[in-house]
C-alpha cells in the first residue's frame, strides 16, 4: 500500500486521551511536530504512531476506531457475562444454538 488510508484526527486523540498536546508529547515521548504528521497523508510527509505509542493511547484511552479508522465493536461482538445460568439458557443464543442443533440431530434420525 503506497498510501494511508485512515488520517488521524490528533484533536480527536487528545479529547479521548483527556490529554493536552504538551502532555501527550510527554507521555509517548514525541515532539508535537511527529503527533501533528499523524493528520497527514504519506506524500505531504505524514506519518503514523509506532507500536509503542499505539500501546499508550489505546492505555490512555484513545479507541480503535480513531487511531485506525476501523469500526471494533462492528468486528467484534462484546462478550457479557450473565449474571446467572438462567440468564443463559433463556438467552436467544442459547435457543437459536439449541434449535439448530435439535434440527442437525433429527436430519441425521431421518
Amino acid at each position: 500500500m503506497d498510501s494511508f488510508v485512515h488520517k488521524i484526527d490528533v484533536g480527536k486523540v487528545l479529547e479521548e486521551a483527556g490529554l493536552d498536546m504538551k502532555a501527550l508529547c510527554a507521555r509517548l515521548g514525541i515532539t508535537r511536530r511527529v503527533v501533528n504528521s499523524w493528520n497527514k497523508i504519506k506524500e505531504d510527509g505524514g506519518s503514523r504512531p509506532d507500536f509503542n505509542a499505539v500501546a499508550a493511547l489505546l492505555e490512555a484511552g484513545v479507541t480503535v476506531e480513531t487511531l485506525f479508522g476501523v469500526e471494533y465493536k462492528k468486528m467484534h461482538r462484546e462478550f457479557i457475562v450473565p449474571h446467572s445460568t438462567q440468564d443463559v439458557f433463556s438467552s436467544p443464543e442459547f435457543m437459536t444454538m439449541v434449535n439448530a442443533k435439535i434440527q442437525e440431530i433429527k436430519k441425521k434420525g431421518k
